[in-house]
C-alpha cells in the first residue's frame, strides 16, 4: 500500500506506540498531535492500513472508548528489525 507523507507520519506515530506498549490505544486526536497531522488524516491512514493488512484494529463501542490497534503477526518481525 502506498501512503501519503502525512499518512505515513500518522502510521509511524501509531507504530512507535505499538513498539513501546505492544498496542496502541491512543485516540485519533492524540495520534494527530504526535504526528503533526489532522485527525482526518489519521482516520484515513488507519482505514487504509487496516484494509491493506498493515494494521489490526479492534473497535471499541462506547463513548470515550478508543480503538485498540496492533501489528499483524507477519509484520511484527519486520517492524522489530
Amino acid at each position: 500500500m502506498v501512503y501519503s507523507e502525512l499518512e505515513n507520519r500518522a502510521l509511524v506515530a501509531i507504530y512507535t506506540e505499538i513498539s513501546r506498549r505492544n498496542c496502541c490505544e491512543l485516540s485519533h486526536v492524540e495520534v494527530a498531535a504526535r504526528a503533526g497531522v489532522s485527525r482526518s488524516t489519521v482516520r484515513i491512514a488507519v482505514k487504509k492500513a487496516e484494509k491493506a493488512g498493515d494494521l489490526l484494529v479492534f473497535r471499541r463501542v462506547g463513548e470515550g472508548d478508543t480503538n485498540h490497534m496492533r501489528l499483524p503477526k507477519a509484520h511484527v518481525a519486520k517492524f522489530a528489525t
